[in-house]
């Protein structure tokens, strides 16, 4: 079985990240991965928002999903830190996610 870990840069994410992990989450579980033993893992790079929050609380309901957080900024930065750590055979990247503007939820 193949081992893929997804890895997902983040800055101020905190309203679009669940809605982002969900949409994977069901893609991987989909018939469209069914030999991958896979992975996500948000990469939070210096968010001042609730963004390192929110990822907590998504690993803990789902011990496939993991968070690293560092506390400069740097996609670049949380990318390597996770890659560094992963023991996964394939490790695809999603762009970093596009956040509403500061402060406010998706839709408001």
């Amino acid at each position: 079985m193949t081992s893929v870990e997804v890895v997902i840069p983040v800055l101020n994410e905190e309203y679009s990240l669940p809605r982002c992990i969900a949409r994977l989450v069901e893609y991987l579980e989909s018939d469209a991965c069914p030999d991958w033993d896979w992975r996500v893992t948000v990469a939070d790079n210096g968010s001042t928002d609730r963004t390192p929050e929110v990822g907590r609380e998504l690993s803990e309901a789902d011990s496939r999903i993991a968070i690293t957080r560092l506390e400069q900024r740097g996609r670049g930065r949380a990318l390597k830190r996770s890659w560094m750590a992963s023991t996964a055979d394939v490790w695809p990247r999603l762009p970093r996610l596009r956040a509403p503007p500061r402060g406010r939820p998706p839709g408001s």
